[in-house]
Parts: C-alpha cells; structure tokens; sequence
C-alpha cells in the first residue's frame, strides 16, 4: 500500500530531502491476539507521541510499527502528514502470512480480520519526490509458528530505500537467517534492480540482542553498516550512511519502548 501523497497540496518551495533523518521504531502489540494487547490504546499512544516529538522540534521522518493492523497504519498516516503539512506522504504495509491457510498462505489476521503484519510510513519534500517503488515478501526462513515473518521496503526514486521487519520470535537461529536475508540478499538483489545503490534504513523489532556471540544482531549485519537500538530486541540498521544518537521512549500500552533515531544519510 503506497498511497502517493496525503495532506496537503505541496509547496513549490519545499527544500530537497534532508541529509539526515529521524526514524521512529514501534512494536505496538495491536493484534488483539497477543497478551500485550490493551484495546487499542498502543495506537493513541503512538499517535501521542508522534506529536509530541513534532511540537518539540524532534518530527519524526519515518516511523516503523511492528504487530499492527492494516487499519493502523491507515490511521497512522494522516497524523504524519499534518506534522509535516505540504509534503508527500506515504505508507507501506507487509502483512505476515498464515501457514494454516495452505501452500501459498494468506495474510495473517488481527482479531477484527484486517490484516496483521509490519508497516513504515514516511514523507519527502515535493522537490525531492520521484516516485515510490514497493518491495514485500516473506522470509524463506520460517519457524514452525502458524505466523511466517515478513518484510516491506519502499524506493524512495533517487532518495533512499526505506524498511520494516518482524523477525522470528520463537527462534532466535530463524531470526538470525531472516536477518541475513533480508539485509544481504533481498536489499542487494532490489538495489541490483533499481539501478541505485543510495541509503538503506532498515527498521524493525528484530527479536535478536545486541550481545557477543554467533546469533548476536551485530553478525548478521553487513561489514560497513551501522546499527543501534533499544538496548534489546528493536534495531535500525543503516547502509550506505551513519547511525547518530538516539532516544528510547518508555510506552505504557504495549510491550516494548519507542526507539527514536538519527539517520545520516549517504549523498555519493
């Protein structure tokens, strides 16, 4: 789902794309599955909190959410683009699949049947903006779980490729596979396809620590790119750029906190 603008008409006079970004990462536990799952308040609080880091001059530029539904991120885009009035807006939704619907599974369902899975949401400057490419897929790596883990990524035309995942929960050797796949192969393989090789911001709840050790996240992120996280399972990775300093939020409705980064991001 890559709806190409929402807000208001542009401004011609918008500058270019920044050299640095602010990404907002979020497993909000909105499934109605889950026992973290408190009615819907994660979103609110989402929603909250997006603005108050707009009204404190900290706006983010992409925000990633984990464990929602289709209808979230649908509610989630139009409060970014009132924080950042004149831009293109977008958004991008990678439902997890549902082994039990058979060989080629259907999405994975949230308890009011809308769609369960990743989305990212972001905005860029009418000087900047070129089009938007979508890459969705699930992992050829899977648990045993009935959910099979996905990832979503959009080409932002000439800017940066910009990602959201949720990794294996059930095991951290399937969450280490799906990690390398996604930042060694599918990345590769969908830069090979665009003909650019610009930024990558990868965003997810990754289910792996930051620890020593074969299956740390740490060893399967690619030689010369950068990461840093919540101090546990939440990562952004950046390829082809820098990671700056970030912020962790503590979030009363769900399971895990916000993690607020800075993306340099690359101009060769």
């Amino acid at each position: 789902m890559v709806p190409p603008r929402a807000g208001t008409v542009p401004d011609r006079n918008t500058q270019p794309l920044a050299s640095s970004l602010r990404v907002l990462q979020m497993n909000l536990c909105n499934s109605g599955i889950a026992r973290c799952y408190t009615n819907g308040r994660s979103i609110s609080e989402a929603i909250a909190l997006i603005r108050r880091l707009a009204g404190s001059g900290s706006a983010p530029d992409l925000v990633a959410v984990n464990e929602v539904c289709l209808r979230d991120v649908q509610n989630l885009l139009p409060v970014l683009a009132r924080v950042w009035p004149g831009d293109f807006t977008w958004s991008l939704f990678a439902p997890a699949r549902d082994r039990a619907t058979g060989p080629a599974p259907q999405p994975f369902k949230c308890r009011n049947q809308d769609p369960y899975g990743s989305g990212i949401l972001g905005h860029v400057p009418p000087a900047s903006f070129h089009g938007i490419t979508p890459l969705v897929g699930r992992y050829a790596a899977q648990s045993g779980d009935r959910e099979e883990r996905a990832y979503g990524c959009a080409y932002l035309t000439g800017n940066l490729y910009a990602c959201v995942t949720h990794l294996s929960a059930e095991d951290h050797r399937v969450a280490f596979r799906q990690c390398q796949e996604l930042l060694r192969k599918v990345l590769p393989g969908f830069e090979r396809r665009e003909g650019n090789q610009l930024t990558t911001v990868v965003s997810g709840d990754f289910n792996l620590l930051d620890q020593p050790g074969t299956y740390g996240v740490g060893n399967c992120i690619p030689r010369g790119s950068y990461r840093t996280g919540d101090n546990s399972l939440q990562h952004v990775v950046v390829a082809g750029g820098t990671t700056g300093a970030h912020s962790i939020f503590p979030m009363q409705f769900t399971d895990h906190p916000a993690l607020l980064a800075t993306v340099a991001l690359s101009r060769a």
